[in-house]
């Protein structure tokens, strides 16, 4: 999962501020058996353990929903681009 429109827009310093509350808004979308870890400066991924395709196209789309629909301290709302592979 990528999300690069804050960097391109605020620069990667005022990006990593609400970098901290984004995993609990995708943490919410997962289940116990998932895992969300920080992939690189502004990657991060999910593990979800037997999940279909399917199942992990539906589990991006609520990750993506919930960080459209949460405000972020210092800039808003944010968008998020996923993929499932």
């Amino acid at each position: 999962m990528t999300s690069n429109a804050p960097t391109i827009s605020t620069g990667i310093r005022p990006a990593t501020r609400y970098f901290g509350s984004w995993p609990s808004v995708a943490n919410a979308s997962i289940r116990s058996s998932d895992a969300l870890f920080r992939w690189g400066g502004e990657e991060f991924a999910v593990l979800a353990s037997s999940t279909g395709y399917r199942g992990a196209g539906r589990l991006a789309e609520t990750i993506r929903g919930r960080v459209a629909q949460h405000s972020f301290p210092g800039v808003g709302r944010i968008t998020a681009s996923l993929g499932v592979a």
